[in-house]
């Protein structure tokens, strides 16, 4: 393949990710591939034209060379505005050093994998970005600068912290919030559950829900388990529920609440003779619904 270098004006035999791009080809025609439509080095090129992921070449200076699609939708430049700049115009400034770093490492002929930094867009926008840094060599093999593939993260960053910051929500509350399947297999056990029920999250996760059944509404657990797989919320239910205490002895406690989220039956009850906050509760519904949207919703840019 030929990697066109605007500004010198000139075709250059490169090879990406460390091989010769012709070496390609060579490869489909000892294969019997020589008059395949796929053994062309324009195929690469529009592989690589078409791809989500930012792609981008540079020389051991740090111009750009070449500045595909996915370069374009992510850090917002067009190709014209991209070749012939030096990669630096993307840099934040607390990692502005970062990117001379890694051109030392390529021309010691190291590869940099799924390096995992900050990016700015020519909005000011600054987004997470997985990096993959391959030298490219010429016909002799002398390394002349670097394939980069870049991939956008922050959808997935987001939904990490958002993810943290519910679960310590959940696990400070001073109600019991239970997760279970739909075999009624217990999957996840807050303090407040420990506190109120008597087992730690060890001794629950991963047993049926129906441990804490009284024995006349046994069938119970099953019935609400069989609606919720119909898609059915049930809010407000008013029940009773057995704990264990001491080992042996047990204890009737009356729960207002079942809440439903997502794939996943989960129980809300409030403790005895403790009242949720508001405020605590707006903050938790708050964070579920954050979490739920990022988690949920597919990201169509691949990065």
């Amino acid at each position: 393949m030929k990697v066109r270098g605007k500004a010198a004006g000139q075709d250059v035999p490169a090879t990406l990710n460390g091989h010769r791009s012709g070496g390609s080809s060579d490869r489909l025609v000892e294969n019997g591939f020589e008059n395949s439509p796929w053994a062309g080095a324009d195929v690469l090129a529009a592989i690589i034209e078409s791809s989500d992921d930012a792609i981008i070449s540079k020389d051991l200076n740090g111009i750009i060379r070449s500045w595909n699609k996915g370069a374009e939708r992510i850090f917002g430049y067009t190709a014209e505005e991209a070749i012939g700049n030096p990669v630096s115009m993307l840099a934040v400034p607390e990692r502005a050093q970062e990117i001379p770093n890694i051109i030392e490492r390529i021309r010691r002929g190291e590869k940099v994998d799924h390096h995992e930094t900050k990016r700015q867009t020519k909005d000011g926008r600054v987004l997470d970005i997985s990096l993959s840094v391959t030298p490219i060599r010429d016909a002799s093999g002398v390394i002349i600068g670097a394939s980069k593939i870049a991939r956008d993260v922050t959808p997935q960053k987001q939904a990490a912290i958002f993810q943290e910051r519910l679960a310590a929500i959940v696990e400070s509350s001073d109600d019991v919030i239970i997760s279970k399947d739909l075999n009624g297999i217990i999957r996840s056990w807050n303090r407040g559950a420990e506190r109120v029920f008597g087992y730690t999250a060890e001794e629950a996760i991963g047993k049926p829900v129906t441990m804490l059944a009284v024995p006349e509404r046994v069938e119970e657990i099953p019935n609400i388990i069989e609606r919720i797989r119909r898609g059915e919320k049930i809010d407000h239910y008013r029940t009773q529920r057995q704990t264990m205490m001491e080992g042996s002895s047990t204890s009737r406690l009356r729960y207002p609440r079942f809440v439903t989220r997502g794939g996943r039956l989960s129980e809300h009850q409030r403790s005895p003779g403790i009242l949720l906050k508001s405020e605590k509760e707006r903050r938790f519904r708050s964070a579920l619904r954050q979490s739920s949207s990022l988690l949920t919703t597919p990201s169509s840019v691949k990065t």
